[in-house]
């Protein structure tokens, strides 16, 4: 990542909906048509859900509401290690009552980022509802969202385009953010903002946020990388 670090009051995540994967291997594997597997235990009793979803895709800054999204960005967050486990989350606001399950694996083929996770069959009343609702066919979890907290790369090119480089999926959620990722409100003048209040830019473009800078005035190519505070 980059060694330009700025703080930057502003989380990165992207609406997405939740689709099986075409991989044929999944069928060999035990998943159904939907990318979704039970694993009982040796008595038959159900111990986990485990589901692969296509998580995200490349994208114009059109479709994705003013962000260019890349396969190289979404190549370099599925490599990094994601063996502590991700959570998989049926609300944004990282409470502990709102954890469903995990994200264990992160992968990106096919021009697609993908997910493989797991909801354990604990009893709690939430879990139990979630993998009702991930073993119905089809599953009636279908929209989501893919969070980067504020641990990215990102460039911001001459003509005021936001285009992610690197990043580290920090949650998973069923739950779509504001903002949105193929629409949504202001996504990109939400982010744009964060990053003049910081003093990483010092105007945002007229077309963004009402300033009255020009896009002549982003000659540069901006490289920032964001920490992510936990």
């Amino acid at each position: 990542m980059s060694d330009i670090q700025a703080n930057i009051d502003q989380d990165l995540t992207f609406s997405t909906r939740f689709s099986a994967p075409s991989d044929p291997n999944a069928l060999a594997d035990g998943y159904n048509e939907y990318g979704v597997k039970e694993v009982h235990d040796q008595d038959g009793n159900l111990e986990r859900v485990e589901f692969i979803f296509e998580a995200m895709q490349p994208g114009d800054p059109e479709d994705r509401n003013g962000f260019d999204i890349g396969p190289e960005f979404l190549a370099n967050v599925a490599g990094h290690d994601y063996s502590s486990e991700v959570p998989f989350q049926m609300s944004h606001d990282k409470d502990q009552r709102s954890n469903a399950g995990y994200i264990d694996q992160v992968w990106f083929s096919d021009d697609a980022l993908r997910v493989h996770g797991y909801v354990p069959n604990t009893g709690n009343a939430l879990r139990s509802d979630v993998i009702a609702d991930l073993t119905h066919r089809p599953p009636a979890l279908r929209d989501g969202s893919v969070g980067f907290g504020r641990s990215f790369d990102y460039e911001i090119t001459d003509d005021g385009v936001i285009r992610p480089t690197d990043g580290v999926l920090q949650e998973f959620s069923a739950t779509p953010f504001p903002g949105g990722y193929d629409n949504g409100g202001g996504l990109k003048a939400q982010f744009m903002q964060a990053a003049q209040d910081a003093g990483v830019l010092d105007e945002a473009p007229s077309d963004v946020s009402g300033a009255e800078g020009t896009r002549a005035e982003f000659s540069r190519l901006s490289v920032h990388t964001v920490e992510y505070e936990i």
